[in-house]
């Protein structure tokens, strides 16, 4: 049981960070970054998150992502972090600083935009550029004989009866310390997009970009921006198609076709006696991305726990809660103070009418979903995850039902009859035993769980950021 673990003596604390990125000591890097994007996009201030667990969040991830760090975190601590040395390696420490001296320098990546359809998305597909690379011929470059490679020179001027030296960059070699040949040379690339791929995504092409005397070639980074259908609405790896048909087609069945976004035909078919219901909601409201948990700081309930945890790790507690030995126990809310964790099972309504102030106190409690949204659905119909193209998202199909304004008599006698279905788009007789059709029927499915499981994670797109800061310029792609 964890409700143990509270620790009054620490030697050595190394697994805080562990526990809040939940991983284990023996997590893998992969690992590590994954479960951070995951709690980073879910407690993030932006997003209702708790500013100061996401400030822990972070730091946490940046000790355990960097190998250095958590070599030293695992020796150490957080005193060997704040040090920032690790007493039993001392000569690596000067090791490390002689590499850090010695790393070469990478020229400015060179950024493209890149327009794409959903078909070439969905199928994935190969795209070739024209660009226009800076090449230097590296047998030409020499050294500047003016500030013999500095890049800078010393001028000597006189104020009055003081000399001074001030520093200014050589005029000769314009700052650059060698003079060299160079040309701008064009070249065509060919690039694969992958299956699935999303706007803002970046695909990187290592040293591509253009030369630089004393270092190696820069990224060339190509920037996805995926253009609107109008047939199709992408959300995450699901898609969401959108039919009008008739009020006697909802009541009495329909069967229509369409062709997919990889030009397969599709004939959808309703279930025998099964009427369609119009939908009214807003699927995508705030419902999708609700917090788990409503947090309050400095206060208590006026209410009687159940259970006292020697553990104030919320991140830990939400687990065991949601996933733990207290996954069936149906805890409500629970209270950190003390360093101890208070649970609570009382009814949500009482225990937000029993919210008194208590300095130093934070409290959780637990926030009901709304119900379930059943949409009609193709599964396995949508995109392919772009990190896992074996996992596809699915397809769900939106209703408008056309709903007369009056109906006379002889319309109802007719509607009665089913004689209206004659003239509709969506006929049953039309379609015939041997044409060529890959044949579905619809099921229910929770939109909204659908969403939760294919949405797309894009908290890694500033991994590769840090050099975005110094590019030298954007061009537009040009595509054969």
């Amino acid at each position: 049981m964890f409700f143990n673990n509270h620790h009054h003596h620490k030697k050595i604390e190394n697994t805080e960070y562990y526990d809040l990125l939940h991983v284990d000591k023996n997590a893998t890097s992969d690992e590590i970054k994954k479960s951070y994007r995951k709690l980073a996009m879910k407690n993030h201030p932006d997003k209702g998150g708790d500013p100061e667990l996401f400030k822990k969040i972070t730091e946490a991830n940046d000790v355990l992502s960097n190998e250095e760090k958590r070599n030293l975190y695992d020796k150490c601590g957080k005193e060997g972090i704040m040090s920032g040395i690790d007493h039993s390696d001392i000569f690596g420490m000067f090791n490390r600083n002689v590499a850090k001296e010695n790393k070469l320098k990478k020229g400015k990546n060179n950024i493209f935009h890149l327009d794409l359809k959903l078909e070439d998305i969905y199928n994935g597909t190969t795209k070739k550029f024209n660009i226009k690379k800076l090449h230097i011929k590296k047998k030409s470059i020499k050294k500047c004989p003016l500030c013999e490679g500095n890049g800078f020179v010393l001028r000597t001027i006189q104020m009055g009866p003081m000399i001074q030296q001030i520093q200014e960059h050589c005029h000769q070699c314009n700052g650059e310390k060698c003079f060299y040949d160079k040309k701008i040379k064009p070249e065509i690339i060919e690039v694969l997009i992958p299956k699935g791929i999303y706007t803002n995504k970046k695909i990187i092409i290592n040293e591509k970009g253009d030369d630089i005397p004393d270092g190696i070639p820069g990224d060339i980074q190509i920037i996805i921006n995926e253009l609107s259908h109008k047939k199709f609405i992408r959300k995450g790896y699901d898609l969401y198609y959108e039919k009008t048909i008739s009020l006697v087609e909802a009541l009495c069945g329909f069967e229509f076709d369409f062709e997919h976004l990889d030009k397969r035909k599709l004939l959808i078919k309703t279930k025998p006696n099964e009427i369609m219901k119009p939908f009214h909601k807003n699927i995508m409201k705030e419902e999708l991305n609700k917090k788990k948990w409503i947090f309050y700081n400095n206060k208590t309930f006026d209410q009687k726990h159940i259970l006292v945890a020697e553990n104030s790790n919320e991140i830990y507690i939400k687990k065991v809660i949601e996933e733990g030995e207290l996954k069936n126990k149906n805890i409500t809310a629970f209270k950190i103070y003390n360093e101890k964790t208070y649970f609570y099972d009382t009814p949500i309504n009482e225990l937000n009418n029993s919210k008194i102030k208590q300095n130093n106190s934070k409290i959780y409690i637990q926030n009901i979903q709304n119900e379930s949204e059943f949409i009609k659905c193709i599964e396995g119909e949508g995109l392919s995850h772009y990190d896992n193209p074996l996992i596809k998202g699915d397809l769900f199909l939106f209703f408008n039902i056309q709903f007369p304004d009056t109906i006379s008599n002889e319309l109802s006698e007719y509607l009665l009859q089913s004689e209206l279905n004659t003239s509709k788009s969506c006929s049953k007789s039309k379609y015939k035993e041997n044409d060529e059709f890959e044949i579905y029927t619809m099921i229910d499915k929770d939109i909204i769980k659908s969403f939760k499981e294919n949405d797309i994670d894009e908290s890694d797109e500033d991994e590769n950021n840090d050099e975005d800061q110094n590019m030298n310029h954007t061009q537009q792609c040009a595509q054969q």
